[in-house]
C-alpha cells in the first residue's frame, strides 16, 4: 500500500497531503468487513498470488470500526506497548488503541482541526494528539507540513535563532566631539539624590560623574551640557543605559 509521491517541497502551496486512497481505502474496508479479496486485475496474473499474500498480511493490522461505518488501524510495535484494561469481574484483558484511517482529501481539514483545538502549539504536540488518534501513512510529514504554513503560528513564534544586530559607534571626528553616557540608579542619599549620570569622552577616556535627584530629559539634558560644555559642545551623545 503507499501513497501518492510528493513532487513540491513540505509547506510550500503546491505541497500535496497524504493519505489513503479511495480504491485503497474501500479495498481494505470490503476484505475486513465481507472477506473480498480484490482482484488485482492491473497486476500481471503470474504476480496476483503473491499481490494477494502481500495485501492479506498488510489488512491484519486493520478493522472495522464498531459501528460498521469506518476502517481502522491497530498496529503494535516495540514503541506501543499492549495496555491493560479492567473489564470490571476483577481480571485484566489486552485492549487496542484503534486510530482512524484517512483518506486522501481529508489530512489538512483533519490536522487543522486539531492544531485549532490544542492552540496552535507547534509541530512536535500537533504531531503527537494526530497520531493518537488518526493514521495514515505521511502523518509527520503533512502536519510539518501544515504547521510551517500556519500564518498564525508563524506570527508568533519565537525566533531565538535570530542574534541581535550590533549597531557599531562611528568613531568621533576630534577629541572632545564624542562622549557616552551611562544613568546609574542609586540608594537615595540625604540630600535626595537618587541617581548617577557617568559621561566618559570616547576619544581621551575623560570621566565625568555628577549625581540627579530625578531621572527627567530635562534633568538629564541640564548636566549633560553642564558637563561637557565646560570643555567643548558635544556632536553625539551615546547612552548605553537609562535605568
Amino acid at each position: 500500500m503507499t501513497t501518492t509521491m510528493k513532487k513540491a517541497a513540505v509547506g510550500t502551496p503546491d505541497f500535496e497531503y497524504g493519505g489513503y486512497t479511495i480504491e485503497e481505502y474501500e479495498r481494505i474496508f470490503a476484505y475486513k468487513k465481507e472477506g473480498t479479496m480484490p482482484s488485482f486485475e492491473e497486476v500481471e496474473e503470474s504476480k496476483r498470488k503473491g499481490k494477494r499474500s502481500t495485501f492479506r498480511h498488510k489488512c491484519a493490522d486493520f478493522a472495522i470500526s464498531a459501528d460498521g461505518t469506518s476502517l481502522m488501524y491497530y498496529k503494535m510495535n516495540k514503541y506501543d506497548t499492549k495496555k491493560k484494561a479492567d473489564d470490571g469481574s476483577g481480571t485484566t484483558a489486552e485492549v487496542k488503541k484503534l486510530r482512524v484511517v484517512v483518506r486522501k482529501g481529508e489530512v489538512e481539514r483533519i490536522v487543522r482541526t486539531v492544531h485549532e483545538e490544542i492552540g496552535h502549539l507547534m509541530q512536535k504536540n500537533t504531531y503527537k494528539q494526530v497520531k493518537d488518534r488518526f493514521y495514515w501513512e505521511t502523518v509527520q510529514e503533512d502536519v510539518r507540513a501544515f504547521v510551517a504554513s500556519c500564518v498564525k503560528c508563524q506570527k508568533n513564534r519565537p525566533f531565538k535563532d535570530q542574534p541581535a544586530v550590533l549597531c557599531p559607534v562611528p568613531p568621533p571626528s576630534n577629541a572632545l566631539s564624542q562622549w557616552g553616557m551611562d544613568l546609574i540608579k542609586l540608594p537615595e542619599t540625604e540630600d535626595g539624590y537618587n541617581y548617577l549620570i557617568v559621561a566618559i569622552n570616547h576619544l581621551m577616556k575623560w570621566p565625568e560623574a555628577h549625581p540627579l535627584k530625578s531621572k527627567t530629559a530635562a534633568d538629564v539634558l541640564v548636566v549633560c551640557l553642564g558637563a561637557t560644555s565646560a570643555l567643548e559642545r558635544p556632536a553625539a551623545l551615546h547612552y548605553s543605559s537609562m535605568t
